[in-house]
């Protein structure tokens, strides 16, 4: 896997990501930075800028993706064998949607991609296909309003495809951000 010595970061607010070396947890190394960018502002608050707050690894190692708050898109880079990222055609949601958080979860069938908005209050699920000439191609499977759960750790959706309800958990690192959600 590619990114096992691999580790990355994002400046939300100074429209950075970074990826380090983490080979030597003794000498932890830069590897790269880079200034993202967008062609025009968005409608909301705070959409002046790129802005990525989280990044997150595919089950494959290959690949990364962050969900930027300015941009309403999801960043997909490829991570080359010498660590070296490039960014490659990524995932565009909603206008002023607030991508705020990402994970992959690796089913025996198919792997997905969550994306949690910050604005539409919403999880969005993706299927996620690999591509031969690399990169992903991401079809939308499901999305539900989110109700914060009567444990306080977690949240409760009403999935209309499935007439049921079910329980999420949701943990969240401070340092990056990162999420995982266990269905119950």
């Amino acid at each position: 896997m590619m990114a096992e010595s691999l580790n990355s970061d994002c400046r939300s607010y100074a429209g950075y990501v970074g990826t380090y070396s983490v080979e030597d947890q003794s000498q932890i190394k830069i590897l790269q930075e880079m200034e993202i960018k967008i062609d025009a502002a968005g409608p909301g608050p705070d959409q002046d800028q790129a802005r990525p707050h989280q990044v997150a690894f595919d089950p494959t190692g290959q690949y990364m993706v962050s969900p930027d708050l300015g941009a309403d898109l999801i960043r997909t880079f490829r991570i080359a064998p010498d660590h070296q990222v490039k960014e490659i055609e990524g995932l565009s949601l909603p206008k002023g949607s607030f991508p705020r958080h990402a994970a992959f979860v690796a089913l025996k069938d198919r792997v997905q991609l969550y994306v949690l908005l910050q604005e539409l209050n919403e999880l969005l699920v993706y299927k996620v296909e690999y591509l031969a000439a690399g990169g992903f191609a991401f079809t939308k499977e499901d999305g539900f309003p989110l109700v914060t759960g009567t444990d306080g750790k977690g949240i409760v959706h009403s999935n209309e495809n499935y007439l049921k309800a079910s329980h999420l958990a949701i943990s969240v690192s401070a340092v990056s951000h990162p999420f995982l959600i266990q269905r119950g």
